[in-house]
């Protein structure tokens, strides 16, 4: 799950003839959605905040991809012999791994390409992970890379661990898979969740609420990336902030809570001038010297 034990999720296809229907897959067919179900007792409104962090990353990444997904009802009844029969809210979330005749798609988690246990997905390093995606998709996509994890940072998402970055192969070139698994945890601090980020920057891992300018910096170092090639990426992101607001503003769904969009947006905003707050200044300080 998106956070560890948080969602139950199960499979479905969209019905070939509506496409505002699912169903769960009869045997050996092929899934086109995952259904991630909600959790009100431990994790309330887990699902919008999916949901929303969905949107907004697209609005910070509209050069990138991103997984598609959309909140629709559901009748636990219906698909899992419950004694539920009122319909309730889903997340339903587009396979990128499908190919429209039902194949499959290969993608490799970093996990995997490092030769890694599940257990292990907390054990490494964004340099680590740079080094090992460098050769496959090159410096653009490390570029990427690093706006896909300032992204979560100031969507307050601690848990971008090994497996939730991966490649595949597409036309015979390497890319980095659509960006997913995006919630912002740090709305469930009180439920003793680690609010870390998930790998090191610099040999450490600073709580996701004290990352600032020089955190950022790090971390663009680790990548290998120029001073001019952090500012840039930070620039385009800031830029992007309205953009992100209004797309969160426009949701029509009626799941989805305007005091959960007003609260989401409030946040950002003050993650976003903690993070780059004096990175300018910072960036222009000769590597070795304090800069106070």
């Amino acid at each position: 799950a998106t956070i560890g034990g948080a969602q139950r999720k199960m499979m479905a296809v969209r019905h070939h003839l509506d496409a505002r229907v699912f169903r769960p897959p009869i045997r050996r067919e092929s899934s086109t959605h995952i259904v991630k179900l909600p959790n009100e007792r431990r994790f309330p409104g887990i699902i919008q905040n999916e949901f929303m962090n969905i949107v907004a990353t697209n609005a910070l990444l509209p050069n990138d991809q991103t997984v598609e997904a959309e909140i629709s009802a559901w009748t636990p009844s219906m698909w899992l012999k419950d004694d539920v029969t009122e319909t309730q809210q889903a997340l339903f979330i587009e396979r990128f791994d499908r190919l429209p005749n039902g194949g499959r798609i290969h993608f490799e988690e970093a996990l995997q390409a490092m030769h890694r246990l599940s257990s292990g997905k907390y054990d490494s390093s964004y340099r680590e992970l740079g080094n090992l995606l460098r050769p496959h998709i090159g410096h653009e996509g490390i570029i990427t890379l690093f706006k896909r994890i300032l992204t979560q940072f100031m969507l307050g998402n601690s848990d971008g661990h090994l497996k939730n970055f991966a490649i595949w192969q597409k036309d015979g070139k390497w890319s980095l898979t659509p960006n997913y698994d995006l919630v912002t945890d740090e709305n469930y601090e009180s439920h003793d969740l680690q609010l870390d980020v998930p790998l090191e920057i610099r040999g450490r891992k600073p709580h996701l609420g004290t990352l600032n300018a020089r955190d950022v910096i790090a971390l663009g170092q680790d990548l290998q990336l120029s001073t001019d090639e952090i500012k840039q990426a930070v620039y385009e992101l800031k830029e992007r902030i309205p953009n992100v607001k209004q797309e969160i503003k426009e949701i029509h769904n009626a799941w989805v809570r305007k005091k959960d969009r007003t609260t989401m947006l409030a946040r950002l905003d003050a993650r976003a001038e903690r993070l780059f707050k004096g990175l300018d200044r910072l960036c222009d300080i000769p590597p070795g010297t304090r800069g106070e």
